[in-house]
């Protein structure tokens, strides 16, 4: 299951550190994540038959499998105000080992949290997006949110800007996928460029992007 998208944050420089998740964090994490992403057009698509208030709960769910998934392979990192977790952004490195039982595993419980109908229809989406994810050495942003209150303030810019970082420092290019056009202007923004821009009939003509940050020149 594949989806990566960023609230359209200011992109200018803010005072916003970021650093590592911790384990315990797990849950504060998965409920910023899923408050960021419940209203995005996947979410509405795959989760159509619900309530707003069931769209939330189940998307919470999805982003806590997500989460203890990318904590075992990947890497997340996030953005606290006052102590509090208000943005996370989910990666994998292009050399990150993937595919363990255990990962699997939190994925799939994460997935079967949205209940059989939006199981499926991620399964959808999944099926039309997985199959255009670049071969090249690269930094995978799976996931990037804000919390609602905390969009406009450059947090997401915050996390993008250490992901391209690690990328450049890597020698390596950074791609992502997303489902809102303010989202494809903010990565733009960021050196992104899009790939394929695709529409999922069988989710009611959603449209969505893939974007490629090519590998930054070595001197």
């Amino acid at each position: 299951m594949t989806t990566a998208d960023v609230p359209a944050d200011a992109s200018g420089h803010g005072a916003w550190p970021t650093s590592p998740l911790e384990p315990t964090e797990i849950e504060a994490a998965s409920v910023v994540l899923g408050r960021a992403f419940a209203e995005n057009p996947v979410a509405r698509a795959a989760l159509s038959h619900c309530s707003v208030e069931a769209r939330l709960a189940r998307v919470i769910r999805l982003h806590q499998g997500l989460v203890r998934a990318t904590l075992s392979e990947g890497q997340i990192e996030v953005v606290r105000d006052a102590g509090r977790i208000v943005a996370a952004s989910l990666s994998y490195p292009h050399d990150a080992p993937r595919g363990s039982l255990k990962a699997f595993a939190w994925t799939a419980a994460g997935a079967l949290g949205v209940g059989p109908r939006g199981t499926y229809r991620y399964w959808i989406y999944d099926k039309h997006v997985a199959p255009l994810h670049v071969h090249v050495p690269h930094q995978y942003l799976f996931v990037l949110g804000v919390d609602p209150d905390f969009q406009g303030r450059g947090i997401g810019a915050a996390l993008l800007r250490q992901l391209c970082a690690r990328a450049d420092a890597a020698g390596t290019a950074a791609y992502l996928e997303t489902d809102k056009p303010s989202s494809v202007r903010f990565y733009e923004r960021h050196g992104f460029v899009v790939k394929d821009d695709i529409t999922i009939a069988a989710l009611g003509d959603l449209r969505t992007w893939t974007m490629l940050r090519p590998r930054a020149e070595q001197p």
